[in-house]
């Protein structure tokens, strides 16, 4: 039986997906900056930073911050 609580659950959990790959999109490519260029870059741009992010995620590198570009300049 679904209940209120599993509703909410499935509902929270698929608000951080959305959030976290968003964010991910921002920090990657910055598509909302982007708005001098043409749609089809930024379009290219949305798709590399996604490739990547997947390819990080599928050979379980540790994903870059921005912490870690601080610290190096």
């Amino acid at each position: 039986m679904i209940t209120r609580e599993t509703v909410a659950e499935v509902m929270a959990e698929r608000s951080r997906e959305v959030e976290r790959n968003h964010g991910w999109l921002m920090f990657l490519c910055r598509p909302a900056r982007d708005y001098e260029s043409p749609p089809a870059r930024s379009e290219a741009m949305i798709h590399l930073a996604l490739t990547d992010l997947m390819a990080r995620s599928l050979t379980g590198e540790h994903a870059i911050s921005w912490r870690s570009l601080m610290k190096t300049h």
